[in-house]
């Protein structure tokens, strides 16, 4: 199987050790054996779908902090109970058998799980972010009618629906929640403007804001070498255009 059927297309980005001081806390999920990153506060809440390198990996918690900064709760269920792609060979043999442990049916179990306890604590109004499987995590919750506003998807791998032995744009026609789609260079024609998932999404009559980076490659969001001029400009431009969209329906 080729790697791009897998998660990750060719050339994107290692992993990349998270050096950042976290700005909220670890809790456990009531009632599961789930934890959750939260930062920040408010009854508005951004739950964040990481890429394969988990919990912990890269920049995600960095990306969490910055973004309760715009008045949001964002929280992180750590789906993979711990576990992730850190330390693992990028091939298919070594992440086939680790994506496929996690569902689409659990993925939705655990959101629904989370969402609930959320809005025990007060929660009103919630928002999917995601970079690489989180996309696709988040699009399967969408896609379920889980009480999404609004979704972000930096360098979105939807082409995992082909490793479960399903096709993308089924998955996508069932997705009625405006959606913007950020994709890198070496993404799927699909994901980028005018592409069929981007057709799809219109389509189904959902407000859909799609801008491709070109030379960025996979995987920037959350694991880009920003001693580099142009992927800074890059995250920083996909930062800015997620805090535009997210407020359109969260606040």
């Amino acid at each position: 199987m080729a790697q791009e059927s897998v998660c990750c297309p060719p050339g994107s980005l290692p992993e990349l050790v998270a050096n950042h001081k976290d700005a909220g806390v670890e809790v456990d999920l009531p009632g599961s054996d789930m934890k959750l990153y939260v930062v920040g506060s408010g009854d508005k809440v951004v739950i964040h779908f990481y890429d394969i390198f988990g919990f912990n990996g890269g920049r995600t918690r960095f990306v969490c902090d910055q973004m309760s900064k715009q008045g949001y709760k964002v929280v992180v269920p750590d789906i993979y109970r711990g576990d992730s792609c850190i330390g693992k060979p990028m091939t298919p043999d070594a992440l086939i058998p680790f994506v496929k442990q996690f569902t689409c049916e659990k993925v939705v179990a655990d959101t629904e799980a989370v969402m609930k306890y959320l809005k025990e604590q007060g929660a009103t109004k919630f928002a999917a972010t995601g970079t690489c499987w989180g996309a696709w995590a988040f699009y399967h919750c969408c896609a379920q009618g889980l009480e999404f506003s609004a979704g972000v998807g930096w360098h979105p791998s939807l082409n995992l629906e082909e490793m479960f032995g399903r096709e993308v744009l089924d998955l996508v026609k069932k997705v009625k929640v405006p959606q913007l789609l950020l994709p890198a260079g070496n993404d799927p024609d699909y994901v980028k403007p005018g592409g069929a998932a981007v057709k799809a999404l219109e389509e189904n009559g959902v407000e859909v804001e799609v801008k491709d980076y070109p030379k960025a490659i996979h995987g920037y969001m959350a694991r880009a070498d920003m001693a580099d001029p142009e992927a800074v400009n890059d995250v920083e431009d996909a930062t800015a255009r997620a805090y535009k969209f997210l407020e359109k329906y969260l606040k």
